[in-house]
Protein backbone atom coordinates (compact mmCIF):
# COMPACT_ATOMS: atom_id res chain seq x y z
CA UNK A 1 0.00 0.00 0.00
CA UNK A 2 1.42 3.50 -0.70
CA UNK A 3 2.77 5.01 2.32
CA UNK A 4 0.60 8.04 1.85
CA UNK A 5 -2.71 6.46 2.23
CA UNK A 6 -1.58 4.43 4.95
CA UNK A 7 -3.55 5.95 7.34
CA UNK A 8 -6.61 6.86 5.51
CA UNK A 9 -7.61 3.70 3.92
CA UNK A 10 -9.56 1.07 6.55
CA UNK A 11 -9.61 -2.72 4.98
CA UNK A 12 -12.66 -3.61 3.63
CA UNK A 13 -14.17 -6.74 5.94
CA UNK A 14 -14.32 -9.91 4.05
CA UNK A 15 -16.73 -12.26 5.23
CA UNK A 16 -16.36 -16.17 3.74
CA UNK A 17 -18.72 -18.48 3.07
CA UNK A 18 -17.27 -21.97 3.53
CA UNK A 19 -18.28 -25.46 3.92
CA UNK A 20 -14.68 -26.31 4.56
CA UNK A 21 -12.94 -24.03 5.94
CA UNK A 22 -12.23 -23.65 9.85
CA UNK A 23 -9.97 -21.36 12.02
CA UNK A 24 -8.94 -17.84 10.95
CA UNK A 25 -8.22 -17.17 7.66
CA UNK A 26 -4.91 -15.46 6.27
CA UNK A 27 -6.47 -12.96 4.29
CA UNK A 28 -6.35 -9.35 5.77
CA UNK A 29 -9.19 -8.48 7.51
CA UNK A 30 -11.53 -11.67 6.39
CA UNK A 31 -13.28 -13.77 8.79
CA UNK A 32 -15.76 -16.85 7.98
CA UNK A 33 -19.56 -16.31 8.35
CA UNK A 34 -20.57 -17.53 12.10
CA UNK A 35 -24.37 -18.14 10.61
CA UNK A 36 -26.07 -19.87 7.17
CA UNK A 37 -25.46 -17.54 4.51
CA UNK A 38 -28.73 -16.09 4.40
CA UNK A 39 -29.10 -15.69 8.51
CA UNK A 40 -25.87 -13.81 8.41
CA UNK A 41 -26.64 -11.52 5.14
CA UNK A 42 -29.67 -10.61 6.37
CA UNK A 43 -28.00 -9.54 10.06
CA UNK A 44 -25.44 -7.62 8.22
CA UNK A 45 -27.69 -5.46 6.36
CA UNK A 46 -29.17 -4.47 9.20
CA UNK A 47 -26.10 -2.97 10.28
CA UNK A 48 -24.28 0.62 9.88
CA UNK A 49 -22.11 0.48 7.11
CA UNK A 50 -22.22 0.75 3.38
CA UNK A 51 -22.63 -1.75 0.04
CA UNK A 52 -22.11 -5.66 0.47
CA UNK A 53 -20.61 -6.95 -2.64
CA UNK A 54 -20.41 -11.18 -3.57
CA UNK A 55 -17.31 -11.36 -5.93
CA UNK A 56 -17.03 -14.51 -8.26
CA UNK A 57 -19.76 -16.95 -6.69
CA UNK A 58 -22.54 -18.13 -8.69
CA UNK A 59 -24.09 -20.12 -5.95
CA UNK A 60 -23.50 -17.57 -3.15
CA UNK A 61 -25.13 -14.94 -5.78
CA UNK A 62 -28.44 -17.50 -6.75
CA UNK A 63 -29.12 -18.19 -3.17
CA UNK A 64 -29.37 -15.02 -1.97
CA UNK A 65 -31.03 -13.44 -5.02
CA UNK A 66 -33.73 -16.03 -4.29
CA UNK A 67 -33.80 -15.28 -1.26
CA UNK A 68 -34.21 -11.75 -1.52
CA UNK A 69 -31.36 -10.40 0.30
CA UNK A 70 -30.15 -8.76 -3.09
CA UNK A 71 -30.42 -4.87 -3.92
CA UNK A 72 -29.10 -5.23 -7.41
CA UNK A 73 -27.39 -7.27 -9.45
CA UNK A 74 -24.68 -6.26 -11.72
CA UNK A 75 -23.31 -8.43 -14.28
CA UNK A 76 -20.89 -8.46 -16.66
CA UNK A 77 -21.61 -9.96 -20.33
CA UNK A 78 -18.35 -10.81 -22.17
CA UNK A 79 -18.75 -10.91 -26.16
CA UNK A 80 -17.56 -15.19 -26.03
CA UNK A 81 -20.01 -18.10 -26.23
CA UNK A 82 -17.99 -20.87 -24.03
CA UNK A 83 -21.15 -23.28 -24.20
CA UNK A 84 -19.80 -25.02 -21.07
CA UNK A 85 -19.84 -24.21 -17.23
CA UNK A 86 -22.01 -22.69 -14.33
CA UNK A 87 -24.98 -20.62 -14.99
CA UNK A 88 -26.45 -17.76 -12.94
CA UNK A 89 -30.11 -18.95 -14.00
CA UNK A 90 -30.85 -22.32 -14.45
CA UNK A 91 -34.04 -24.28 -15.77
CA UNK A 92 -36.56 -24.72 -12.42
CA UNK A 93 -35.31 -21.24 -11.16
CA UNK A 94 -38.30 -19.19 -9.49
CA UNK A 95 -39.52 -16.29 -11.62
CA UNK A 96 -37.25 -13.20 -10.68
CA UNK A 97 -38.39 -10.03 -12.22
CA UNK A 98 -35.45 -7.30 -12.85
CA UNK A 99 -35.77 -3.93 -13.48
CA UNK A 100 -32.51 -2.27 -15.98
CA UNK A 101 -31.30 0.43 -13.52
CA UNK A 102 -28.30 0.90 -15.68
CA UNK A 103 -26.15 -0.16 -18.76
CA UNK A 104 -21.83 0.78 -19.97
CA UNK A 105 -20.36 -0.52 -22.52
CA UNK A 106 -16.87 -1.21 -22.40
CA UNK A 107 -14.59 -0.31 -25.22
CA UNK A 108 -14.01 -3.82 -25.79
CA UNK A 109 -17.61 -5.16 -26.44
CA UNK A 110 -18.30 -6.18 -22.40
CA UNK A 111 -22.00 -4.72 -21.41
CA UNK A 112 -22.23 -4.19 -17.69
CA UNK A 113 -25.75 -4.15 -16.58
CA UNK A 114 -27.03 -3.59 -13.45
CA UNK A 115 -30.46 -4.80 -12.07
CA UNK A 116 -32.89 -3.80 -9.28
CA UNK A 117 -35.44 -6.76 -8.16
CA UNK A 118 -39.31 -5.74 -9.15
CA UNK A 119 -42.19 -6.05 -6.61
CA UNK A 120 -43.83 -9.25 -6.75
Amino acid sequence: MDQDFAGFINPVPKYVASRSLSGPLEWENSHLMDAPLEEFVARLKETDGREIAVCGSVSVTRQLLFAGLLDSLTLMTHPVVAGSGRRLFEPGDPLTRLALHDEYRTSNGNVISTYGLMAP
